[in-house]
């Protein structure tokens, strides 16, 4: 359960990331659906896909506008 919990919250956070919003005031109006790997905002109507990766111990995810980007975004770091 508490694995599930912290998958959705990572998936919500990216999409307010995404929209550039607040955790505080964005979080409730966040939909995310594990099945599809998409959430959609229940005001704005945004939809984003949720594209979520591991690396160690760390699990990160990463939103991507549905209309613009069906592929898996390329990360670099040094």
């Amino acid at each position: 359960l508490n694995q599930n919990v912290l998958d959705f919250w990572l998936a919500k956070e990216a999409a307010i990331k995404w929209q550039r919003g607040k955790l505080t005031r964005d979080m409730a109006s966040w939909e995310y659906t594990e099945n599809s790997k998409t959430a959609k905002h229940k005001k704005h109507g945004y939809i984003v896909n949720i594209n979520t990766l591991v690396h160690g111990k760390w699990k990160m995810a990463i939103a991507c506008d549905a209309k613009k980007k069906k592929y898996m975004p390329i990360l670099c770091s040094d």
